[in-house]
């Protein structure tokens, strides 16, 4: 009777055991799997919002993810200063898939808005194609984005000369590409003929379909005749003859001492290929610098 008594116990705390034991697995399993679960998620929930972000990152839609950048610089500390504010917010646009790069480009007053406005430099991929816009930042209490425009105007490259690289050689330069030239700006020549020619000479050179200008003066040190003007037209090869033609005629004689830069010449090139014929333009040794037409803000 004692011997079945203490093998009905021994069962009991060997069940007793088992059951403690499983218990303790199924907790560990249900812990466990519940912490996956949760990396799983959030795993899940950031490829859901990286893919909703990145569907409205394109030329046509990227308005859409305005309201999303200002719940992300909403939530930002009070701590950080504007421009830390806006290295974050170029971190976080870097942490989405479909952004390539995103950085300070610069900072400017829009006299319409009284505020300054800090300029985002975003370049993303577009169905295989980098493209890049500019995110306008209201530098306000919080920070606000309030819209996107696009880095540069397109078509256009501006090049500017050194100073001794007179207009015959620019026409040469002009002539050697397929590209059309808006204007060349910063024309400047003196005429040796007397300075009660000044009239005469600003008229007939006004009359002049091409020339936009000119401003005539007598110089306030030499007295000589001083004109400043722009050239339009002017791959027209007949107006370059005209144009030299003018210079006989009035003696002219370009100004290439004491000036800072030289002839500014405004080519259009194909959109998409600015960036390419800038670094082209750029290895010419009478170039000074080349430059885009950046976005002016009102």
């Amino acid at each position: 009777m004692n011997r079945l008594v203490n093998i009905k116990s021994a069962f009991q705390e060997a069940r007793l055991r088992y059951t403690a034991i499983a218990l303790c697995i199924v907790t560990v399993m249900v812990f466990a799997a519940a912490g996956c679960g949760r990396q799983e998620g959030e795993e899940e929930i950031k490829n859901v919002d990286d893919v909703e972000f990145c569907l409205n990152v394109s030329i046509e839609n990227i308005d859409n993810t305005i309201f999303r950048i200002n719940d992300f610089l909403g939530g930002l500390s009070n701590n950080l200063d504007d421009d830390k504010k806006n290295q974050e917010l170029t971190n976080w646009l870097k942490s989405y898939s479909c952004i390539i790069d995103a950085t300070v480009f610069r900072t400017v007053w829009s006299s319409f808005m009284q505020r300054s406005i800090t300029e985002i430099l975003i370049s993303f991929n577009e169905n295989g194609t980098s493209k890049e816009l500019i995110l306008d930042v209201l530098r306000e209490n919080p920070l606000r984005a309030v819209g996107y425009h696009p880095h540069f105007y397109p078509n256009q490259v501006m090049v500017i000369t050194k100073p001794g690289f007179t207009i015959d050689k620019v026409f040469h330069f002009i002539n050697s590409f397929e590209h059309d030239v808006m204007y060349i700006a910063n024309v400047a020549y003196n005429s040796t003929m007397s300075a009660d020619n000044l009239i005469p000479i600003r008229d007939a050179l006004i009359a002049k379909p091409y020339i936009v200008g000119p401003v005539g003066a007598l110089h306030f040190l030499t007295g000589k005749i001083t004109l400043n003007f722009w050239l339009r037209d002017i791959k027209n090869k007949e107006i370059q003859v005209d144009w030299f033609k003018t210079i006989d005629d009035y003696q002219l004689v370009e100004i290439t001492e004491g000036r800072f830069d030289g002839n500014h010449i405004y080519f259009i090139v194909p959109e998409g290929t600015e960036k390419e014929w800038k670094e082209k333009f750029e290895k010419y040794d009478f170039v000074e610098s080349v430059d885009f037409f950046y976005w002016v803000h009102n």
